[in-house]
């Protein structure tokens, strides 16, 4: 049993013997690894089967894992959901969409909601900010 990345939102794990894991290992284009070296755990002899791979692959059992999510939030947002993606088993990709600033002079608000009234902008989007 060979896991790489173990305790990651990229860990894997092969079962396979002695004289198949190489092979096994390049078919699924583990090796060699375009990444360069990689920690890997191996575990070798008759206890290495399926009761050790069940260990070994918890990670693998959550329920988000290996699901790559766009956190389309302000930068000071996104942390606590990526976070908690992560903690799921997610590879979260944060892009900051959007940026919450106040009006810089009250004319400026008085213009926009005006502009709501009179027809000039056609549309609103509401955050949940």
């Amino acid at each position: 049993t060979v896991t790489i990345g173990g305790t990651t939102t990229r860990q894997r794990t092969w079962t396979a013997t002695l004289g198949t894991i190489a092979q096994t290992l390049k078919q699924a284009k583990v090796l060699p690894s375009p990444e360069g070296h990689r920690p890997v755990i191996a575990v070798v002899g008759e206890r290495s089967s399926a009761a050790q791979r069940d260990q070994l692959a918890w990670f693998e059992s959550k329920p988000l894992f290996g699901w790559k999510v766009l956190v389309p939030r302000t930068k000071e947002q996104a942390a606590s959901l990526s976070d908690q993606l992560r903690s799921y088993g997610a590879v979260p990709h944060e892009v900051p969409t959007i940026a919450v600033e106040p009006p810089r002079t009250p004319q400026q608000m008085e213009r926009a909601v005006k502009g709501l009234v009179t027809g000039r902008y056609e549309w609103i989007a509401f955050t949940s900010v």
